[in-house]
């Protein structure tokens, strides 16, 4: 298990932010837990392409859903903890 605080920039990549399980020392991550940023984003990792997204509560939830994913904001002053298992 690797439990880290991923701090975000103000450059927020299309698709989210990468954490590839390399750069935790494993070889694959069978489970994340991710919780709300500083700020009030909702975290999700995604397994199959290795990123950390970042999205929002909408103010139109009939028309895209009740979040949006993140694509202009500043992000810089986020961190969220993320723990992770796997092997």
């Amino acid at each position: 298990m690797k439990q880290v605080v991923d701090t975000f920039d103000a450059t927020y990549p299309a698709g989210g932010e990468s954490v590839l399980p390399s750069q935790l020392g494993l070889r694959g991550i069978d489970y994340a837990s991710i919780g709300i940023t500083t700020n009030g984003y909702v975290a999700q990792y995604l397994t199959a392409t290795s990123k950390v997204k970042l999205w929002e509560g909408d103010y139109d939830p009939a028309a895209v859903g009740p979040l949006t994913q993140n694509a202009t904001a500043d992000v810089s002053a986020e961190s969220v903890r993320l723990k992770f298992e796997g092997n």
